[in-house]
């Protein structure tokens, strides 16, 4: 089974911004593990199923429908077996699953099925802000048609971005947020953070990550409130 992602006390400063890190190890997987994970990820799928599909009718018995038109929109949020499970859809436009081991974790699970209950897709995103890990998308048969490793451009992964925060020893509420993703066709990690000097201030701290070595390649004070304008 799948272990839950804890959300992460991370941290920053400037004195080491050109420091030697020390990145993890990756294990280049070939094209037929991808598929054999894929695979087992499906097999491993039990929360709310039955006969490997997502459960509906039990969905239809202890889950909220919402609407008027036909079919109902059920929705069911809740904890399964100390696994927190949020479910959502119909039998027109299919399902969504969301697992997290705990309501706050950084990370959720995310499955999606057909309208009669086969998996669809599965992927690991945090914070509905940046893709992790390799994604999968399923025929109705069960067969992986692709998949697609949003960890691929960053050699500095988000395990190696915890380890170096998190040596820095800023507090994790000061953490506004982190991204990942393309910015005028170049790749890197963002990091958003209100260290203690601008508590009382609309300005957080931007740290830009480079994503192969995670040298800092930017930093920036940012005016939240003029987003707010």
């Amino acid at each position: 089974m799948m272990r839950a992602l804890i959300i992460l006390f991370l941290a920053f400063c400037f004195t080491n911004c050109n420091s030697q890190i020390q990145k993890s190890k990756k294990m280049q997987l070939t094209d037929k593990e991808i598929k054999e994970r894929g695979y087992q990820i499906k097999k491993d799928d039990t929360i709310f199923m039955k006969d490997g599909k997502l459960d509906i009718t039990k969905l239809k018995e202890i889950g909220i429908s919402s609407g008027s038109s036909e079919p109902a929109y059920y929705q069911y949020e809740g904890y399964l077996n100390d696994t927190y499970v949020y479910i959502s859809g119909n039998t027109k436009n299919g399902f969504g699953k969301n697992i997290k081991f705990k309501k706050d974790d950084s990370f959720r699970y995310g499955f999606s099925y057909f309208p009669s209950g086969e998996l669809k897709g599965y992927g690991i995103e945090y914070s509905n802000f940046f893709k992790k890990g390799i994604w999968y998308d399923y025929d109705i048969k069960g067969a992986i048609e692709k998949y697609e490793n949003y960890d691929a451009p960053y050699e500095f992964s988000w395990e190696d971005v915890k380890q170096f925060l998190k040596e820095q020893d800023i507090k994790g509420n000061q953490i506004q947020n982190i991204f990942r993703g393309e910015l005028n066709g170049v790749h890197g990690w963002e990091i958003i953070y209100k260290p203690e000097e601008f508590l009382k201030t609309d300005n957080v701290k931007v740290l830009t990550l480079d994503p192969k070595t995670g040298k800092i390649v930017k930093t920036e004070i940012r005016d939240v409130s003029r987003q707010l304008d």
